[in-house]
């Protein structure tokens, strides 16, 4: 029995997380910190903005769709946090993501980017 567990948790963190990131206290957090100065309501530089579901989903002028729901590795957003020989490394200045917070994006885009309703805006 014991054997089964270990192997069934060596599956789990081989996959990444077991459950999907929550986009109210994990990922509205990060966009917030990272990504809103530039990309929300007062600033869309690139024509993209990461406040509202529809227009984060859409993408900006040169990368559409910014977010590719159950697709990390075909999400601009995600390549562009997450490696830094990114066409645009994002955010340009400062420290970036923490290894984390690039995770959890992961998880949630690869689980579909499930943006609740009560938080389109």
């Amino acid at each position: 029995m014991w054997r089964g567990v270990s192997v069934l948790l060596l599956i789990v963190g081989a996959c990444g997380s077991a459950y999907p990131a929550d986009f109210d206290t994990e990922i509205r957090p990060i966009l917030q910190q990272h990504c809103i100065a530039c990309h929300g309501s007062k600033k869309q530089e690139g024509g993209l903005r990461l406040d509202q579901r529809d227009a984060a989903l859409r993408g900006g002028e040169n990368y559409t769709p910014a977010i590719v729901p159950q697709s990390a590795e075909n999400s601009p957003l995600w390549q562009f946090v997450s490696r830094e020989d990114a066409d645009l490394k994002m955010p340009p200045d400062g420290a970036g993501l923490s290894a984390t917070e690039v995770q959890l994006l992961k998880d949630w885009i690869d689980a579909g980017a499930v943006w609740p309703d009560a938080s389109a805006d």
